[in-house]
């Protein structure tokens, strides 16, 4: 989605901002709790591997972070997939998880390549 000008600049630089559903009790029950989105990035640096547990990301990002909430290994093994839609048609600017196919059944012709 496109962005305010300046918002949410310690998450995205860019124009826009990707917003992700987790598939995961623990992560739901936090936003749950809160009742609001939470801002945050990714477990991992942009082009590297996908972290898996907790320890990962420890490894990586121990100096730069308060604390990590252990919930287990994550129980995906492939990215997610990344869809924008701050244009139309909707582009998949990574396929992942979630294979485009499954994405052509749901959004049609609002779906680049359909």
């Amino acid at each position: 989605f496109e962005k305010f000008a300046g918002s949410f600049e310690e998450v995205s630089r860019g124009d826009t901002l990707g917003i992700r559903m987790p598939d995961h009790f623990v992560t739901l029950a936090v936003i749950s709790m809160l009742a609001r989105p939470l801002a945050v990035t990714s477990a991992n640096r942009s082009g590297e591997e996908p972290m898996l547990t907790a320890d990962d990301v420890m490894e990586v990002f121990a100096d730069s972070i308060d604390c990590v909430l252990d919930a287990g290994r994550t129980p995906g093994q492939k990215v997610s997939t990344v869809l924008t839609v701050a244009e139309t048609p909707f582009r998949i600017l990574r396929e992942g998880e979630v294979p485009a196919e499954a994405l052509k059944r749901v959004l049609g012709d609002a779906l680049a390549g359909s």
